[in-house]
């Protein structure tokens, strides 16, 4: 009997959505601009009743800690205060104007920014002509309402083209990171290619011209046939493990060109390479491997060259030297 505990997995918490969180520094901005409206109620002989006038300001103060989240929402609702509280703008809910006009401007795209400009004016443009409107009411138009929201613009346009170069620096960059992996991606294809090319090519002809001398030894040199049928059988092995170490540099589409191509009789004998048909016939020359003028026995007089190279990059040169049937001897007396 074992014996244990139940783990129990507490379920997860339940995280607040992005808009009821507002950022820290806004927090405390509106933390400052509601301990002015409590000290203006508490101490300012212009307010003339402090209970409306603090529910009033200290809920357009409060709402200040949203005005990057609903910009256009707080820019309506803090201008109504500023209205019904401070007519004559001489509060502390006239700052609260001057920090919203500027977010309207660093915080919303057009047309929403012009749409909250255009609420702030009218509104300050009704209390104005109701108050005999005077030409140093524009000027403080423009300093409290669009000087600021024209400072928000810029800030947003700013704050749009840094983005905008940072987003294209990172695309370079990862341009330029794909461009330098495909120059060393094509880099390792060409060692391969020339590597392929030039090794299969020399191990093929000793295997061939090893063959070759085989093939000529009679039955009195069985210890001699027997030692070059190995060296045929290590340059084999050799090819085979040369393709698999150049199959790492090579990418994967190419690396099937390399590997042996099998028939129904086994590996293929092409025509032009050792063991097809034409060599079997005794006294005849082998193609591919032995070039240049035949020596004793038609073994070439200059070992492990040829007048043609194999093809390149699934030439499959090395394929092509599968053991033979073996002939049957003759006397060399007869």
């Amino acid at each position: 009997m074992t014996y244990g505990r139940a783990v129990t997995t507490a379920p997860p918490v339940a995280q607040a959505p992005r808009w009821a969180v507002p950022p820290r520094l806004d927090i405390a901005l509106a933390g400052a601009f509601l301990l002015i409206v409590v000290a203006e109620a508490l101490f300012s002989s212009d307010v003339t009743d402090p209970v409306p006038f603090l529910a009033v300001a200290g809920l357009s103060a409060v709402l200040l800690a949203w005005r990057r989240r609903f910009p256009l929402g707080v820019a309506v609702l803090v201008t109504a205060a500023n209205l019904a509280v401070n007519p004559d703008g001489e509060f502390s809910t006239l700052l609260a104007m001057v920090l919203v006009c500027f977010t309207l401007g660093s915080e919303t795209s057009a047309p929403r920014n012009y749409i909250g400009l255009l609420i702030v004016l009218t509104a300050f443009v009704a209390v104005s002509i109701r108050a005999s409107f005077e030409p140093s009411d524009l000027a403080a138009a423009l300093v409290f309402y669009v000087g600021p929201w024209v400072l928000g613009t810029v800030v947003r346009a700013r704050a749009v083209r840094t983005e905008e170069a940072v987003a294209r620096a990172e695309r370079l960059e990862a341009e330029r990171e794909a461009a330098t992996a495909r120059a060393a991606a094509e880099e390792r294809t060409r060692i391969a290619r020339e590597l392929h090319d030039i090794v299969a090519h020399s191990i093929s002809v000793v295997t061939i011209q090893t063959q070759a001398v085989r093939r000529r030894l009679g039955p009195e040199h069985a210890a001699e046939a027997a030692d070059l049928a190995a060296v045929e059988a290590t340059a084999r092995e050799a090819l085979t493990e040369m393709r698999r170490l150049f199959g790492v540099l090579r990418s994967a589409d190419e690396t099937a060109a390399l590997a042996p191509r099998t028939g129904r009789a086994g590996p293929t004998r092409r025509s032009g390479s050792f063991g097809s048909d034409d060599d079997r016939a005794p006294g005849r020359r082998r193609a591919g491997g032995v070039a240049g003028r035949a020596g004793p026995r038609g073994v070439s007089d200059r070992p492990g060259r040829s007048d043609q190279r194999p093809p390149a990059l699934g030439g499959n040169v090395g394929a092509d030297l599968a053991p033979l049937p073996a002939e049957p001897t003759r006397d060399r007396g007869a």
